[in-house]
C-alpha cells in the first residue's frame, strides 16, 4: 500500500515539476521573444496602467461572465471560418513548392499571422475563470473554509478585474481585426470566384521569396563567421555535418514538395542560387584579404589566416556536397545541371586565384585514383591518373559524372541532350585551362560509344544525342573530337560485326573528311589481311562507296594529290604500322593511273622485294574501285599475258561479287 502511494506521489511530483518547467520556459520565451508574445506584453502594460492609475472597474461577476461567453462565441465562429480555409494536405495540386497556394493570402495576412502567435489557451483561461472567481467571491458557502478563501480573494478582487479586463480588451481587439480581415478576404475571394485562376503569379512569387529567404538562412549558417573562426581558436565545428544535412534537406525536400519536374527544377534553382550568392560573398572577401598591404603587419597576418580559412571552407563545401549528392537519389537532369553550375563556379574561382600559393595548397591535389563511393566500370579515368596536381573539387565532380554517364538508364532519363552538351562545354573549358586534363575527352568518349552500341539503338536519349552529333553547326571542338573519336574507333583494330550490322560504320564515316576516310580505309584493309580476315563484304563496300561519294560532293581527291596528305598518311597515321612508306607512296600515285599490265607487274615486284606487305591485290583493287576516277577504275585484261590473267583471276576471286556489282568484268 505504501509503495503504491509513493509511486503516485512520485507521478504527481513529476507532473508538477513538468508543469513548473513549462511555466518557466514560457516566461523565459515571453522575455526573449517580446514581438512574438506582444499580446502578453500589451496585457501586462494595460493592467499596469489601470492599477497605477487607480482606475475602478465597475463590473459585476455576472456581466463579466456574459461578456466572456460572447467573446467565446465570436472565437468559435472565427475558428470555424479558419477551418474552412484548410485544404487537402495530401493533394499536391493545392500546394506550390510546399506552400498552400490556394489560401496563401489568408496565411499571409498580418492579423491571421498574429493570431497564430497568440497564447490562446492562457488568455482564454483567464477570460473564462476570472468571472467565476468574482461571482464566487460574492456568495456565502456552508463550508467555512471556502468563505475564508474567497474572503482573501476579495482583497485582490480589483486586481483580478483589471487583469481580466486587459485580457478581454486584447482578445477583443484581435477578434475584431480577424472578423474585419475575414470578411474582406472572403469578399475578395468571392468576387474572383467566377474566373478560373490559371497563373497564381502573385502567390508563386510570394512563396518563392519565402523559400529563398529560408535558404539564405541555411547557407548563412553553413558559411557563418562562427564556422570560419571556430577552428582558428581551437574549437571544432562539424562543417561536414552542416553541409551534408543542408544538401540532404534541399534534395529530399524538393522531391517531397514538388508535384512535377518543373517545380523541382524551380525549387533547386532557388536553393542553389542562394548557395552561389553566398559563395560569391566569400570570394569577394577573399579578394579583399589578398589586397591587404604587408606593411600593416597585424592586419596582414589576420587577413592571411582568414584568407586560408575561407578558401578551406569553399574547398570542403564542394567535396562534402558532391559526396552526399552521389549518395542521394537526384533526378538525372538536376544532377547534370548542378554539375554544370558548380564546374563553372570552380573554374571562375580557379581563374581568380590559381596564382595564389594558399589556393594551390588547398585546392590542388594529385588526382590519380578513384574516390570512395564512386564505381567506374571503364578505364577512361586512367587517362587522368598521373602525378600532376589539379583542382580536386573539379576532379571529384568529374568522377561522379563519369560514373553517371556510364549508366544508360541515367542517360535515358535526361529530357534534353542540350544539358549534356552544356556539360561537355564547361569540361572543354576546364581542359583548356588545366594541365593535361582530359575530362571532356573521357565523358565524350563514353557518350559517343553509346551512340554506336547495338544494344541501345532504341534508347531515346541516344537517338537525340546521335542527331545532335550529326549537326553541321555544332562547336568546332566538338566537331574535331567527333572526327577523332570516329577515326579511333575504326582504327582500333578491326571493328566488330555489330558496327557493321547497325550501320554504325556509315554513321562514323559520315563525320570524316575525305582524307580521313582514305586513311581509315587503307588501315582497315591492311589490318584485315594481317588478321587473316576476308577482304570486304558487298554490303560494307556499298557503305564505303556511299560515304566517299558523299565527300566527293564537297571535295575532290585531285586536290589531295598535291597536298601534304601523303606525308600524313606515311608518317602520322597508324597505316604506316602495317605498310611501308615506299608502298604507300606508290599506291597513292597509282590510283591516278589506269590499271595496265605494267602497273600490275610493278605491284607484284613490290611484293617480291618486301616493299609491299599486308596488302594483297584484291585489297588494292578495292582501293581503286572506291578512289579512282571513272576512267581509271575501268580495267581490262585483254592485252595481259595469259599467265598474269590466271594469277589476277585467282587473286580477285574473293571480291568477284564486288566487281560484278561495279560492272567490272575483267575476264
Amino acid at each position: 500500500m505504501m509503495d503504491i502511494l509513493l509511486d503516485k506521489l512520485l507521478v504527481v511530483s513529476l507532473f508538477c515539476l513538468r508543469k513548473i518547467g513549462n511555466l518557466v520556459g514560457f516566461i523565459i520565451g515571453v522575455v526573449i521573444h517580446p514581438i512574438k508574445n506582444i499580446a502578453i506584453w500589451i496585457t501586462l502594460l494595460l493592467s499596469s496602467f489601470l492599477i497605477v492609475g487607480n482606475v475602478s472597474i465597475q463590473l459585476e461577476g455576472k456581466d463579466m461572465f456574459l461578456m466572456s461567453v460572447g467573446l467565446v462565441s465570436i472565437m468559435i465562429f472565427i475558428s470555424s471560418f479558419l477551418e474552412r480555409q484548410t485544404v487537402d494536405i495530401d493533394n499536391k495540386d493545392n500546394f506550390y513548392l510546399g506552400y498552400n497556394i490556394k489560401k496563401i493570402k489568408f496565411h499571409d495576412n498580418f492579423w491571421l499571422r498574429r493570431f497564430n502567435e497568440l497564447p490562446v489557451t492562457l488568455l482564454f483561461w483567464l477570460i473564462a475563470s476570472f468571472p467565476i472567481i468574482v461571482i464566487c467571491s460574492q456568495l456565502k458557502f456552508n463550508f467555512e473554509i471556502l468563505n475564508n478563501v474567497f474572503k482573501s480573494v476579495n482583497e485582490i478582487i480589483e486586481y483580478i478585474k483589471v487583469i481580466w479586463l486587459s485580457a478581454f480588451v486584447v482578445i477583443s481587439t484581435y477578434c475584431t481585426a480577424l472578423l474585419i480581415e475575414s470578411v474582406a478576404l472572403s469578399s475578395e475571394t468571392f468576387s474572383r470566384s467566377y474566373l478560373y485562376n490559371t497563373t497564381n503569379l502573385y502567390e508563386k512569387s510570394k512563396i518563392g521569396a519565402e523559400i529563398e529567404q529560408s535558404f539564405k538562412n541555411l547557407f548563412n549558417n553553413i558559411f557563418s563567421f562562427k564556422t570560419i573562426v571556430r577552428p582558428m581558436v581551437g574549437l571544432e565545428d562539424d562543417l561536414q555535418f552542416k553541409i551534408e544535412r543542408g544538401i540532404d534537406y534541399i534534395i529530399n525536400r524538393g522531391t517531397d514538395v514538388s508535384s512535377n519536374e518543373e517545380e523541382l527544377h524551380k525549387f533547386y534553382n532557388l536553393a542553389f542560387h542562394c548557395e552561389s550568392e553566398k559563395i560569391d560573398v566569400l570570394i569577394k572577401r577573399i579578394k579583399k584579404y589578398c589586397e591587404t598591404e604587408e606593411n600593416k603587419k597585424i592586419r596582414y597576418i589576420i587577413h592571411a589566416v582568414l584568407l586560408k580559412r575561407n578558401l578551406d571552407i569553399i574547398y570542403w563545401y564542394y567535396i562534402h556536397k558532391w559526396s552526399i549528392l552521389n549518395r542521394l537519389k537526384v533526378m538525372p537532369t538536376e544532377i547534370v545541371n548542378l554539375a554544370k553550375t558548380d564546374l563553372w563556379k570552380l573554374l571562375d574561382i580557379e581563374n581568380d586565384f590559381y596564382r595564389s600559393k594558399d589556393y594551390q595548397d588547398i585546392f590542388w591535389r594529385i588526382c590519380n585514383g578513384d574516390i570512395k563511393s564512386v564505381r567506374l566500370s571503364r578505364p577512361y579515368s586512367k587517362l587522368n591518373r598521373d602525378n600532376t596536381k589539379r583542382n580536386y573539387c573539379i576532379y571529384r565532380i568529374y568522377l561522379v559524372m563519369l560514373e553517371k554517364v556510364e549508366d544508360i538508364n541515367f542517360l535515358n532519363q535526361l529530357k534534353n541532350p542540350k544539358d549534356i552538351m552544356d556539360l561537355l562545354n564547361v569540361l572543354e573549358e576546364i581542359d583548356k585551362k588545366g594541365k593535361n586534363s582530359k575530362y571532356f575527352s573521357d565523358i565524350f568518349s563514353i557518350l559517343f560509344s553509346w551512340t554506336i552500341d547495338s544494344k541501345d539503338k532504341d534508347n531515346n536519349f541516344i537517338d537525340l544525342f546521335s542527331k545532335m552529333m550529326s549537326d553541321e553547326h555544332m562547336p568546332v571542338y566538338l566537331m574535331n573530337k567527333r572526327v577523332n573519336h570516329s577515326k579511333n574507333i575504326l582504327l582500333s583494330g578491326g571493328y566488330s560485326q555489330d558496327l557493321f550490322d547497325d550501320n554504325a560504320i556509315e554513321y562514323l564515316l559520315m563525320f570524316m573528311k575525305l582524307e580521313d576516310i582514305i586513311l581509315v580505309l587503307i588501315f582497315c584493309l591492311a589490318y584485315s589481311e594481317r588478321s587473316n580476315k576476308e577482304v570486304m563484304k558487298i554490303e560494307e563496300f556499298k557503305i564505303w562507296k556511299k560515304s566517299i561519294h558523299r565527300q566527293y560532293m564537297k571535295e575532290n581527291i585531285e586536290d589531295l594529290r598535291e597536298s601534304e596528305f601523303l606525308c600524313e598518311l606515311c608518317e602520322g597515321s597508324m597505316v604506316s604500322h602495317f605498310i611501308s612508306e615506299e608502298f604507300i607512296k606508290w599506291m597513292w600515285e597509282s590510283i591516278f593511273k589506269p590499271f595496265d599490265e605494267n602497273l600490275y607487274e610493278e605491284f607484284m615486284k613490290l611484293g617480291e622485294d618486301g616493299t609491299r606487305s599486308n596488302f594483297s591485290l584484291d585489297r588494292y583493287f578495292v582501293v581503286r574501285l572506291l578512289l579512282c576516277s571513272y576512267d581509271n577504275r575501268l580495267a581490262s585484261l585483254y592485252d595481259f599475258k595469259e599467265d598474269n590473267k590466271h594469277k589476277i583471276e585467282k587473286e580477285l576471286s574473293s571480291i568477284k561479287v564486288i566487281l560484278e556489282n561495279e560492272n567490272i568484268y575483267l575476264f
